[in-house]
C-alpha cells in the first residue's frame, strides 16, 4: 500500500523525470556539432569566344555562346573576366584568335599574374539544326565547353549537351530559335559541369607504378577515367584508372616525368570527343520510323492544328503583328537610327465588323529577346506598317487600351473615352543592341472627337479618341539591330592628294561596330565599274572589342582605278571619293546599304610614271 501511494503521488512523478533527464544529458552533450561549411573560392576565370562548326551566324553564334556560358556561371562560385579586359591583355601579348592550346595556356599564365586568372573556358557549337517550317518549329543545337586550368595546363572539366528551344507556333526566324536552344544549352552544360566536378585526391600507395589513391565510386570515379599526378601545383604524371571501391581506386601510370610519391595530389582531366554528328532531333530525322509511327505523330500535328485554329477564332485579337524586323539607318540629319518593320495577318477590317475594328499598332522595345520591353511609339494606322525609333526622347501619348489578358471580364467598358497615357520614351543609344515587338491594337465602334488630329501616320495627335480599345499580345521579338554613328574619316582629308599605289586610310572606330568597310570610286556615288571595296572578312577591318575612339588604319593600292592616259602609259592626276562604314557582324540585318557610311571625301592622285618598257 505504501509502495503504491508513492508511485502515485506528484514527488515521485517529478523525481523520475528529473533522473530521466539526467540520463539523457551526457549523451546530448557528445553530439558531434554540425561543422561550420567554408566558403567556397571563387574561381577567376576567362571565357573565349567558341569555334562555330555548324555553318550558321558565323563567328556571332560562337560569341553568343560564350556570353551565354559567361551568364549562366554563377557568380558565387565564379568571376568571369570581362571581354574588353581579355581582349586587351590579347593585343598586349600580340596572339591572333582563335587561340590554340599554347596561346591559351600563354594568356592564361599572363592574366593569372594580373588578375589570379585560375581557369579558361572554352568550346565549340558543334551542331545547330531548325525544324522546316510548321507547327511548332523548334531549333536543338549541341554545344561543347571545356575548362582548361592554367596551373596544370590540362582540361580538367568539361561537357556536350543539347539544348532545344521553347517551341514557337509564330512564323519566327530560325536565328531567334537558334539562340533560344544555345542560351538552354549553356545552362545545361555549366550545371553539368558544377555537379560531376570531382575533388582532389591524394596519393596513397605507388607500387610499381599502379597508384592507388583516396577517392572511388561515391566521388564519381569509374574504371578508364583519365587523371593527372600533381605536386604543388604543376603535373608530374598522367594515369588511367582500371579499379574502383566505393572509397579508393587504382590506377596505372600513363606519363611521367618527375615521378609519383605518397601525398601526391590526384585529378580527373576531361577528354573530348567529336560531339556526335547529331543528337535527338537528327536521330529522329535519320530513325526508320514504323507506319504507326508516323501515323501518331500525323493525328498529333493535325490534333495541335486544329487547336491553334480553334484558339485563334476564339480570340483573333490575342494575336500580334507578324515577321517583326529591324534595321539599322540613318536619319536625314545622319544621326543613328532603327527603322522596324512588321506585318499584319490578314487585311484590317472596318471598325465594329466583327467586334474588331484594326485601330493601329504599339512598338516595343528591349535590350534583351526576352526581358522587360519598353512601349517606345504607337502608330494610329492599320496601313502604316513602319516606324523609325530615334536617339531623341520624346513625349508620347498611348491609346488607353484593354489587354487581351485581362481576367476581370470586362475588357471594354472601363476603357470607353479614355486617351491613355502619356510617357517620355527615351530615345536609342548608339552602340547598344536592341530588339522590338509590335502588338496591335483594336477599337470596337472608334469615335474621333470632332477638332481632333486624325493624321494616323504620328504618334501624338492634340485629339482625343473614344471608343473600347483592346491591345493584342506582342509579336515575337525581332532580331538584334545596334544602331551606330558614323566612323570619322581621319586620312586622306578633303583635297589631299595621295599616291594611289600606296594609301593609307586613317579613321576611328565606334561603339558597337566590329567590321568595317573602305570604299573608293572615281565618282560620289561609288557606282559603276571603277569602285574598290574592301574585304569584310580581312583582320584588320575587323575591331572585336567593338571599341569607341580608336583609331584604325589599312593601306590599300588603287592605282587598278585608274586608266591610262593616252598612249605614253602614265596615269594622269585624277579626282577620287572615298568613305569608311561599319556595321555590327551580330545583328540580324544588314544596315540599309550594308554599312553606316561616314560622309564623302574628295581626293587627288598624284601623276604616275609610264610603266617601265616590256610592261
Amino acid at each position: 500500500m505504501l509502495v503504491n501511494n508513492l508511485r502515485r503521488s506528484r514527488w515521485s512523478r517529478e523525481i523520475a523525470r528529473g533522473l530521466t533527464l539526467l540520463m539523457l544529458c551526457p549523451p546530448l552533450l557528445m553530439l558531434p556539432r554540425k561543422p561550420a561549411q567554408g566558403q567556397t573560392p571563387i574561381k577567376v576565370v576567362a571565357v573565349m569566344d567558341f569555334q562555330n562548326q555548324t555553318g550558321r551566324q558565323g563567328p556571332a553564334l560562337g560569341r553568343k555562346a560564350a556570353d551565354a556560358v559567361a551568364l549562366a556561371l554563377p557568380t558565387d562560385r565564379y568571376e568571369a573576366q570581362p571581354r574588353e579586359q581579355v581582349e586587351k591583355q590579347i593585343a598586349a601579348l600580340a596572339l591572333t584568335p582563335p587561340l590554340d592550346h599554347p596561346a591559351l595556356i600563354k594568356l592564361g599564365k599572363f592574366m593569372e599574374e594580373s588578375f589570379g586568372l585560375s581557369e579558361v573556358l572554352t568550346g565549340r557549337v558543334i551542331r545547330a539544326d531548325v525544324t522546316s517550317k510548321g507547327v511548332p518549329r523548334q531549333a536543338e543545337v549541341r554545344v561543347e565547353v571545356r575548362v582548361l586550368d592554367i596551373g596544370s595546363e590540362e582540361y580538367v572539366n568539361g561537357a556536350i549537351v543539347d539544348g532545344v528551344s521553347t517551341p514557337r507556333y509564330d512564323d519566327v526566324n530560325s536565328d531567334i530559335l537558334i539562340d533560344d536552344a544555345v542560351n538552354k544549352a549553356a545552362f545545361t552544360a555549366v550545371r553539368k559541369i558544377i555537379s560531376q566536378t570531382i575533388r582532389l585526391g591524394t596519393v596513397l600507395i605507388n607500387k610499381a607504378g599502379e597508384i592507388t589513391f583516396n577517392l572511388g565510386r561515391d566521388d564519381g570515379v569509374v574504371p578508364g577515367m583519365e587523371m593527372i599526378v600533381l605536386r604543388q601545383g604543376q603535373k608530374v604524371a598522367r594515369i588511367r584508372v582500371t579499379e574502383t571501391t566505393n572509397r579508393d581506386a587504382t590506377a596505372r601510370v600513363l606519363q611521367e616525368t618527375r615521378g609519383v610519391m605518397v601525398e601526391d595530389q590526384v585529378r580527373a582531366v576531361y577528354t573530348s570527343d567529336k560531339g556526335g554528328a547529331g543528337g535527338p532531333m537528327a536521330e529522329r530525322i535519320r530513325r526508320k520510323v514504323k507506319w504507326t509511327t508516323i501515323a501518331g505523330v500525323g493525328l498529333g500535328l493535325l490534333v495541335t492544328y486544329l487547336f491553334v485554329q480553334m484558339v485563334n477564332r476564339k480570340d483573333a485579337s490575342r494575336v500580334g503583328a507578324y515577321n517583326v524586323r529591324a534595321t539599322a539607318m540613318l536619319d536625314a540629319s545622319r544621326q543613328p537610327l532603327v527603322r522596324v518593320l512588321w506585318e499584319r495577318p490578314g487585311q484590317p477590317s472596318p471598325a465594329g465588323e466583327q467586334g474588331f475594328g484594326l485601330w493601329g499598332f504599339v512598338i516595343y522595345r528591349s535590350r534583351t529577346p526576352y526581358g522587360e520591353f519598353e512601349r517606345v511609339g504607337e502608330v494610329r494606322s492599320p496601313y502604316e506598317l513602319e516606324f523609325h525609333d530615334t536617339t531623341v526622347a520624346r513625349q508620347v501619348t498611348f491609346t488607353g487600351t484593354a489587354t487581351t489578358g485581362d481576367t476581370t471580364g470586362d475588357t471594354t467598358g472601363d476603357t470607353t473615352g479614355d486617351t491613355g497615357e502619356t510617357a517620355v520614351v527615351s530615345g536609342v543609344q548608339p552602340g547598344v543592341t536592341y530588339y522590338y515587338r509590335v502588338s496591335r491594337i483594336y477599337a470596337t465602334n472608334p469615335v474621333v472627337v470632332q477638332g481632333s488630329n486624325t493624321d494616323t501616320t504620328t504618334d501624338q495627335g492634340t485629339g482625343t479618341e473614344e471608343g473600347d480599345f483592346i491591345e493584342s499580345d506582342m509579336s515575337a521579338p525581332s532580331g538584334p539591330v545596334t544602331p551606330l554613328v558614323t566612323p570619322a574619316p581621319q586620312w586622306p582629308g578633303e583635297g589631299e592628294t595621295i599616291n594611289p599605289a600606296n594609301v593609307a586610310f586613317r579613321w576611328t572606330s565606334v561603339a558597337g561596330g566590329d567590321v568595317y568597310r573602305i570604299e573608293a570610286a572615281d565618282n560620289s556615288g561609288f557606282q559603276g565599274a571603277r569602285v574598290f571595296r574592301s574585304n569584310d572578312a580581312d583582320p584588320q577591318m575587323q575591331l572585336p572589342s567593338q571599341v569607341d575612339g580608336q583609331t584604325m588604319t589599312r593601306t590599300f593600292n588603287l592605282a587598278s582605278l585608274l586608266p591610262a592616259s593616252g598612249t605614253t602609259g602614265q596615269t594622269a592626276s585624277r579626282q577620287l571619293y572615298w568613305r569608311v562604314g561599319v556595321r555590327r557582324s551580330g545583328d540580324a540585318l544588314l544596315p540599309e546599304g550594308g554599312f553606316i557610311f561616314s560622309s564623302v571625301t574628295r581626293i587627288y592622285t598624284q601623276e604616275l610614271p609610264p610603266a617601265p618598257a616590256g610592261q
